[in-house]
């Protein structure tokens, strides 16, 4: 992931600051795709292995299901396994896979398909030591 900065300045100078992840969940206003969310997430390498990844998730999660989404999406590079582990330890199930879908610095990569399909009757997971 491209590191997500913010550029601003301050007494004529440039202030470049990192964001240390981000969440994007979205909706269509297409009335048949209204209950669906389409979720992004990214989190900065300085940044992992502190659970942040997972905290977002359900921070997302639980927004849409009070703001009465009942479906949220995602697609993930087919071999960013670590991401995939987490979206499957959430609920997420794979929906498929689009072949060689995005182009990153000249090389081809799947995309996994996921979703939770029913978010109305989704559970948290406990979370483990």
């Amino acid at each position: 992931m491209t590191p997500v900065q913010q550029r601003r300045f301050s007494n004529g100078q440039p202030v470049t600051t990192s964001v240390m992840g981000r969440r994007r969940p979205s909706t269509t206003s297409l009335d048949e795709s209204t209950h669906v969310g389409t979720l992004g997430i990214g989190i900065l390498p300085a940044y992992r292995d502190r659970g942040l990844g997972r905290r977002l998730m359900m921070a997302v999660l639980e927004t849409a299901r009070e703001r009465g989404l009942s479906r949220v999406e995602l697609t993930v590079h087919a071999d960013n396994m670590r991401a995939i582990k987490l979206y499957a330890n959430l609920g997420f199930v794979l929906e498929g896979v689009k072949h060689e879908a995005r182009r990153i610095d000249g090389q081809y990569k799947d995309v996994v398909l996921m979703a939770i399909a029913d978010l109305e009757t989704w559970q948290a997971p406990v979370a483990t030591i």
